[in-house]
């Protein structure tokens, strides 16, 4: 970072000097001259409404009040894999007790019915199985899917079942029949496992061409190769999400100062081997990133400059049951006691807070690309600290402003070599582009001065 203050930020990426205005989340190149210009410029953009915060409203924001729309329910914690990023305790799978169909669904219907009785006639979303294995025991979701397509024409409002990522470790003939005529995947692989590597590449060619098959990599502190990676999965998946992964007790790939300035390194050459392709090439290889992916959510949020307030729903408009149907924000913390909470089905609001941070935080408000990022991951920071959630930065936050700056790179120098790219691709997406402007301060500014 080279110079920054409470409404701008400048830093350099691959010997590139990049400003923000944080409030008006716009980004610009600075000539290598003019940076130590940079204050007069700003003061003089401010008399014109930039780097301004009279328009921005989000420290008055309500962040309560949103209605619940996404509900995930754990009937166990039944795998048969267990791997390095799991954050799950699988000490007592032996002992875990599963959840009968009939709970399941009197527990969705319970849902149901209060959404009903508060006259809501918004989209709700239920998922199973998201601390366990779906493949196992699959008869269970089937069971459920069924009970819900039943009740459908009771309510106004679209309820939807969603599959979690499987591990596609052994699926069986049933998982795959569904999955052919669902017409989606989702597949979480372990690039440290070379039996599920070689279980994945054999399972994918199970299902139909028409499904739309995603894969989402975990990706650690000591990950290489980050383009050839992609490269390499893309040719078998339509879409790949690759997703540094929180810090967890079992972690063997923890998250340092070391290991963050290699991460970087390796961010960096991705960009770069990126920057080499040609348009086509380009245009494709975004195309086929994933939507959980964190260097694409940057290059989203940029491109768009819509402000992000809260980043996860956890706790929120979502939460997570375990098999004993507690509630918790989300499955990442099913069994942290601090964030055991009742959701009140007679309220269309969510839960009161205490517990949950949001951009607000001390830690937030202060930050360049909150707008951009959301906020943190709550079961991130409380996995990190292995107990309640502190005010120091956090290796999550660390990592997020090394997509932040490597996408803001990648955007400016893509933007002069292939300028129709990157409307294209977030138009596709039914999206506003929102970087019509000159991407160079220099000029930008001669508009206004």
């Amino acid at each position: 970072m080279l110079d920054c203050d409470s409404s701008y930020h400048v830093f350099e990426v691959h010997n590139t000097i990049i400003l923000i205005d944080i409030y008006a989340q716009m980004i610009w190149e600075l000539n290598s001259e003019s940076v130590g210009n940079i204050r007069h410029q700003i003061e003089s953009l401010k008399k014109y409404g930039f780097f301004s915060n009279e328009n921005n409203h989000f420290d008055d924001m309500d962040m309560g009040g949103q209605e619940l729309n996404y509900i995930v329910i754990n009937p166990s914690n039944e795998c048969n894999l267990s791997c390095w990023y799991c954050y799950v305790d699988r000490t007592g799978n032996n002992n875990v007790r599963h959840l009968t169909p009939e709970k399941i669904f009197s527990k969705i219907e319970m849902f149901l019915e209060n959404k009903k009785k508060n006259g809501s006639k918004t989209p709700i979303a239920f998922s199973l199985y998201f601390t366990g294995e779906i493949s196992i025991n699959f008869q269970v979701f089937q069971n459920t899917s069924r009970k819900i397509d039943q009740i459908r024409d009771k309510y106004e409002f679209q309820i939807s079942l969603l599959l979690p990522p499987t591990n596609l470790f052994k699926p069986t003939k049933q998982f795959v029949e569904y999955i052919n005529d669902y017409g989606y995947i989702t597949v979480s692989i372990d690039l440290a496992n070379q039996q599920q590597i070689s279980a994945i590449n054999k399972n994918i060619k199970l299902f139909d061409e028409g499904v739309v098959k995603h894969l989402i990599i975990p990706i650690h502190s000591k990950t290489k190769n980050i383009f050839s990676i992609y490269q390499k999965y893309m040719s078998s998946f339509n879409k790949v999400s690759m997703r540094p992964v929180r810090i967890t007790q079992n972690s063997i790939f923890p998250w340092t100062k070391q290991s963050l300035n290699e991460f970087k390194l390796e961010i960096e050459k991705f960009v770069g081997k990126l920057l080499l392709l040609d348009e086509k090439q380009v245009a494709n290889f975004l195309i086929s990133i994933g939507p959980s992916d964190y260097f694409v959510k940057f290059i989203d949020s940029i491109l768009t400059r819509e402000k992000k307030i809260i980043r996860c729903p956890a706790g929120r408009t979502a939460i997570a049951l375990d098999h004993n149907l507690k509630q918790f924000p989300c499955s990442g913390l099913i069994g942290a006691r601090e964030f055991q909470k009742e959701y009140t089905p007679e309220k269309k609001g969510s839960w009161e807070e205490e517990t949950l941070s949001s951009v607000n935080s001390d830690k937030c408000s202060k930050c360049a690309i909150k707008y951009y990022c959301g906020g943190f991951c709550v079961d991130w920071e409380f996995k990190e600290k292995k107990g309640p959630i502190y005010k120091e930065i956090s290796s999550e936050c660390l990592v997020n402003c090394i997509y932040f700056e490597n996408a803001a790179y990648f955007i400016l120098k893509l933007q002069k070599k292939y300028p129709s790219i990157l409307r294209n691709y977030i138009e596709k997406k039914q999206r506003k582009f929102r970087l019509s402007y000159n991407l160079n301060l220099d000029d930008f500014t001669k508009i206004f001065v």
